[in-house]
Formats: C-alpha cells, sequence, structure tokens
C-alpha cells in the first residue's frame, strides 16, 4: 500500500503545481465540476463519480462508488460495491486532453475458494496509476478512455491487475461575469493576442480592444475570426469588441453590422421581469430611464451588461432586473450567434 500512496501523493503534486495562490479569481470558462458515469474492464465495473476541477481546469480530485461484478461466480456472490477515490494532472488544450491519475480503490466485498474448497470473503483496497484521454465538446460533455495497472491486497486474495475503462460525463464551467482584467497593452499587442492558443488570452485580449482604436483595419479582421472560436466566452468577447472598437484615423466610417452577414435575425426578448424598486429611490421619488447595453449570447442570456444612461439610484436595480431577461438569441443564416442590443429600463411611481 506504501508506494499506492506515494503514486497519489505524487499526482496530487502535479495537481496542484502550477495552480494560482488565491483561488478569489478563477479563470471564466474554466472547468469547475463534472459527473460522469462509466464502465471499465469488459464490463465487469460500472458506476458514478464526482470531480471537482483546481488550477483552472489542471487538475482535480475525484470520488466515486460503483458496482464490480465478476460474470464467472454464482449470481448471489458475482457482485460487490466498490469506492475510488483520487486526484487527476491534465495536459493539453481544452478540447483535447490527456491525464495521468492517482487512486485509492476498496473492494467492500470480494469471494474466492480457498484449497479446501471452502467460501472465502472479505474487503480487499489498492492503488492505481492510470494514463487517459479526454475529449470535451462545447457543451460540455466529455468522452474519457483510460488504461493503467493497479495493485490489490486483502482478507481474500492479492494481484497486480490492468485497468482500463470507458466514461460519459458532463462538466459545469465558471461562468464568464464579464471582461477579464489585464495589464495595460498596446493594441499591437492586443492583436497578436488573439492568436494565442490560450483561450484565456484570446477573451483578456478581445475584451481590451472593446476600448481600443483600430489599427491600420488589422484588429476588425482577426476579431471576426474569433465568431468561430471553439470557446464561447472568446466568441462572446469578440463580438463585444467588434461592436466597441474605435475606427482608425484614416478608416472609413462604416459600422460593424451584425446586419449585413447573411440572413441576420436580431434578439427578441421572451422573459423581461420588471425592476424593482430601490427603497430609498422610491422614497425619495427618483424616477427616470437607465439604458442598459448588453451582450445577448448564443443561448438567449444576458452574457454582460453595463450602464450607457444612467441615473445613480437606479443603476443597480436596472443591471439587476436586466440580467435576468431572457431571449430568442440572435441568427445569423439560422445559426446562433452573441449579439449586442441596448434595452430601457423604466422606473416609475404610480
Amino acid at each position: 500500500m506504501r508506494w499506492g500512496v506515494t503514486a497519489v501523493v505524487v499526482i496530487g503534486a502535479l495537481c496542484l503545481r502550477g495552480a494560482p495562490c488565491s483561488a478569489a479569481e478563477p479563470t471564466p470558462g474554466a472547468p469547475s465540476f463534472s459527473l460522469t458515469g462509466g464502465v471499465g474492464n469488459a464490463l465487469g465495473w460500472y458506476g458514478a463519480q464526482a470531480e471537482r476541477y483546481l488550477a483552472d481546469g489542471r487538475a482535480s480530485f475525484f470520488g466515486g462508488l460503483g458496482y464490480a461484478y465478476s460474470p464467472d461466480k454464482p449470481p448471489d456472490i458475482s457482485g460487490a460495491m466498490a469506492g475510488a477515490g483520487g486526484c487527476r494532472a491534465f495536459f493539453g488544450g481544452r478540447k483535447h486532453r490527456f491525464y495521468i491519475e492517482g487512486s485509492v480503490s476498496l473492494l467492500l466485498r470480494e469471494w474466492t475458494v480457498d484449497e479446501s474448497g471452502s467460501m472465502r470473503g472479505g474487503s480487499r483496497y489498492g492503488p492505481g496509476l492510470q494514463v487517459g484521454y479526454q475529449l470535451v465538446s462545447r457543451k460540455g460533455v466529455t468522452l474519457s478512455t483510460s488504461a493503467g495497472v493497479g495493485y490489490a491486497m486483502g482478507a481474500v486474495t492479492e494481484s497486480t491487475t490492468t485497468m482500463f475503462g470507458f466514461a460519459v460525463g458532463y462538466t459545469w464551467r465558471r461562468p464568464a461575469a464579464g471582461p477579464v482584467p489585464a495589464p495595460p497593452a498596446s493594441t499591437r499587442v492586443l492583436i497578436e493576442r488573439l492568436s494565442s492558443k490560450d483561450p484565456a488570452v484570446r477573451a483578456r485580449s478581445a475584451w481590451s480592444l472593446a476600448d481600443a482604436t483600430e489599427l491600420e483595419g488589422e484588429a476588425r479582421p482577426a476579431l471576426k475570426r474569433l465568431r468561430t472560436d471553439d470557446e464561447k466566452d472568446v466568441r462572446y468577447a469578440a463580438e463585444w469588441a467588434l461592436t466597441h472598437l474605435r475606427k482608425g484615423k484614416d478608416e472609413l466610417d462604416v459600422a460593424e453590422g451584425q446586419a449585413n452577414e447573411g440572413d441576420w435575425t436580431s434578439p427578441k426578448a421572451t422573459l423581461s421581469p420588471r425592476p424593482e424598486y430601490p427603497e430609498a429611490a422610491f422614497t425619495s421619488k427618483v424616477e427616470g430611464t437607465v439604458l442598459v447595453e448588453i451582450l445577448v449570447g448564443e443561448e438567449g442570456e444576458v452574457a454582460h451588461a453595463e450602464i450607457r444612461q444612467s441615473i445613480p439610484a437606479l443603476d443597480e436595480a436596472a443591471l439587476a432586473a436586466v440580467r435576468q431577461w431572457k431571449f430568442q438569441p440572435a441568427r445569423v443564416d439560422g445559426a446562433p450567434r452573441a449579439a449586442v442590443a441596448q434595452v430601457p429600463v423604466a422606473f416609475r411611481i404610480d
């Protein structure tokens, strides 16, 4: 058991390596939590596990329960509950990922026939070490396959065994709350970073370009290419930046039209609850209309919102209300597309 514990500790060190010193500012869009179900060893094991990600998705700790089945034994003693826990270190991109896994498992009951012909039963436990591959879709569905070796010991038997399996799961990601703070950078540097292999860098650079001035006609084409990026956060940042990128000195003042791209339909509100009137503003009889600019996501959610026409006593209430709105997303040639719109939020004392 000692070398197995060592394996888990080593993988745990890999998991924590490179983790941020503070978890208060995780990267938007990074994996947060997943649930997975799978089978292994020629359908001899199946079960479910929960996984918590660390270090912006580069590592995780997991635990799960399963059922081990031995078809070569009588039905009443052919199965046993099992539990496992451990950690993983991930390598590669966010769509295609490889991982190393260290785990410790416990088989709660196993039966065997000894030399005298008597049936013996008991628990068995041991460590395992596996390598695996994981495919992650845009929607968060994961497909995983893995193989490795393990060592089991207990009252009944001790043995070294090979392990392999296949799993399907779903991963929740941290929400993108808006622009990711980044150090000041020149427009040229920001444009170059739009080609980074790191989605977080691409997203930060696109958000920053929303306040920049076009540079020799290079920023807008680079941002348009990101409209088809694999990462939703990057696509949203690019759409916001395309709407707010300032015209260069010698460029024609042509609007970055969403409507002039193919068959375009604008987002339409399907749920727009009225704002809650702030008590202080109501008492002071503050009325008016707050104008909010929003980014409507591909699923009709309000992905980002900023005040464009302010009434200080009512701004926070307006933002809180708008973030609950739902839309039919904008579409280009039938495909959903993030889009920017402005919505008025009225406050009236009847």
